[in-house]
């Protein structure tokens, strides 16, 4: 019972600390930021443009990303076509082709082409001579330097100048080649001449013989 009377007698100078502590935290004044309450109230427009800018700002940067990625790819396939194509033209001359060199990156012909230098390959090529009397097939076998398709023609080649590397060079007769054709009803001024040379000599003789 003492404790509850202590309590009742002691409750009105809790009331009192309780409101000077409460007079003693109590805040003094409120004063307003005028340029920042402005700044709030209209700056709507403003933090709306940003907004915006911003946006704009994100998708320049992400399409820039995705044309560097395009190009990066695009880059990838030609590096990979320039590789097949350089295997098949390597493999078209004879070339030996190692499937690791390519793996990467193309690094060029192989050593196969520019080591044959001086000996050189063969190329025949066919070509057909026809005139009035007869028609003629004629195939040239000349030499085929690769470092030509490589690095150019010899400059020191003069224009109209004849290959050296001409190596052979074959016209196929009538008899032996059934390309050679001549046409029906003419002859050969060769065979022609002879024919007139042989009967000549045939009078010659048989004139000879009748004043004998």
């Amino acid at each position: 019972m003492a404790n509850s009377n202590l309590a009742i007698l002691t409750k009105s100078h809790n009331i009192i600390a309780a409101k000077k502590r409460a007079k003693r935290e109590q805040i003094k004044e409120i004063v307003f930021d005028d340029g920042a309450r402005r700044e709030f109230l209209t700056g709507f427009h403003k933090r709306n443009l940003k907004k915006k800018e911003d946006a704009k700002k994100k998708a320049i940067e992400r399409e820039k990303q995705e044309r560097l990625e395009a190009r990066r790819e695009q880059r990838k396939l030609l590096a990979q076509r320039a590789a097949q194509n350089a295997a098949e033209t390597e493999r078209a001359y004879g070339g030996l082709v190692d499937d690791r060199e390519y793996d990467d990156e193309w690094s060029g012909l192989s050593r196969s082409c520019s080591s044959q230098k001086g000996k050189g390959r063969e190329i025949e090529m066919e070509e057909e001579y026809e005139d009035e009397e007869q028609l003629a097939t004629v195939t040239v076998v000349e030499d085929f330097d690769p470092d030509a398709l490589i690095h150019g023609p010899d400059r020191t080649r003069k224009a109209g100048e004849i290959p050296q590397a001409l190596s052979e060079s074959s016209i196929h007769s009538q008899q032996s080649d059934p390309a050679m054709k001549v046409r029906s009803g003419d002859r050969p001024s060769g065979q022609h001449i002879e024919g007139k040379a042989e009967r000549a000599k045939l009078k010659a003789k048989t004139a000879v013989k009748a004043k004998v």
